[in-house]
């Protein structure tokens, strides 16, 4: 894996057969537009992912150029009574797992209610580095927008030897911390888990350095 400067990709072959961006790694976004965090997989459809409360979700994403993270968005297809979601941003830890350093934490908002819930960040990221969108139910368990798929980054398995739904469901779509609780995001990251499948959350940018 490696990163193409006159391109401002990262890839991971640069022949015939070049796969292009990495995980959701995005060489260019253009300001103000939502872009949905996604994966490589063969079953992409929408699903719904039911989120165990006060369990952190974190998914990777890298751009290839300098913006600012101003929106962050998921759509919540089943409420929850006395729900709310919580949204962040983490550093990775250096080894393409979530760090414990939290760049943004954006507070509550009720899963009370069907519909999109967005946040309103103010995140200065660097193109080529790797930051982790994160979300985490608090008070009850609704349901957000997912998708079969998995992120290259994100490991499948822990096993030995792969089982057949690390190859064929799309096993290795994010990391599950369970302990993050009820209340602000803490300064540490323990993987206790791994997303079958991916999050939907949308990001917006704006400041874009090209």
């Amino acid at each position: 894996m490696w990163r193409r400067t006159d391109l401002h990709q990262l890839r991971q072959y640069d022949g015939d057969l070049t796969k292009g961006i990495v995980d959701s790694w995005w060489p260019m976004v253009n300001a103000g537009y939502w872009y949905e965090v996604c994966g490589y997989g063969t079953t992409g459809g929408t699903n719904n992912t039911t989120l165990t409360s006060g369990s952190e979700y974190a998914v990777p994403f890298v751009l290839g150029c300098n913006a600012t993270l101003n929106g962050i968005a998921v759509y919540c297809i089943t409420s929850a009574a006395s729900s709310t979601l919580r949204a962040g941003v983490r550093n990775d830890s250096g080894t393409a797992i979530p760090g414990s350093t939290v760049l943004y934490d954006g507070g509550t908002v009720a899963s009370t209610t069907t519909g999109a819930k967005t946040w309103a960040p103010s995140l200065a990221t660097v193109g080529g580095r790797i930051y982790w969108v994160t979300v985490t139910a608090q008070g009850g368990a609704p349901a957000i927008y997912g998708s079969s798929i998995a992120m290259p980054l994100v490991a499948s398995s822990t096993a030995g030897t792969p089982a057949q739904a690390d190859f064929n469901t799309g096993n290795g779509g994010g990391y599950i911390a369970s302990g993050a609780g009820q209340g602000a995001l803490p300064g540490s990251y323990t993987v206790t888990g791994i997303l079958a499948g991916t999050l939907k959350i949308m990001l917006k940018f704006t400041s874009v350095s090209r």
